[in-house]
């Protein structure tokens, strides 16, 4: 995700031309698309926390204030299979969503 000052031109964004992807993982990703599709999206409500505590570290090492790096205290989590992850969130999706989606699409 982006926030509203990193939106970027669609026609600076790399298309990935050379990659190949089968049916399956495009019908995943479609309906990814539309199950998380809303025209209620307002980027300006949404805060880069990362980027505002990077700039706060920065000022205060500026200030000349000693920065501590917290430890980590927790097991990296473990890997999952994406794929697999991405069929079990679609499969959430309400069927009555899906099939308007099918429709709206084979009209387009």
């Amino acid at each position: 995700m982006y926030y509203q000052n990193e939106v970027r031109d669609f026609g600076q964004i790399p298309k990935g031309d050379s990659q190949r992807i089968t049916q399956e993982q495009l019908e995943l990703g479609e309906g990814l698309i539309e199950q998380m599709s809303t025209d209620k999206f307002e980027p300006e409500k949404y805060r880069d926390e990362y980027r505002l505590r990077v700039l706060g570290m920065v000022d205060a090492k500026i200030k000349g204030r000693q920065i501590v790096a917290t430890p980590v205290t927790h097991k990296p989590a473990p890997v999952i299979d994406l794929m697999e992850a991405l069929k079990r969130s679609m499969r959430k999706v309400p069927e009555r969503k899906a099939a308007v989606t099918r429709k709206a699409r084979k009209r387009a």
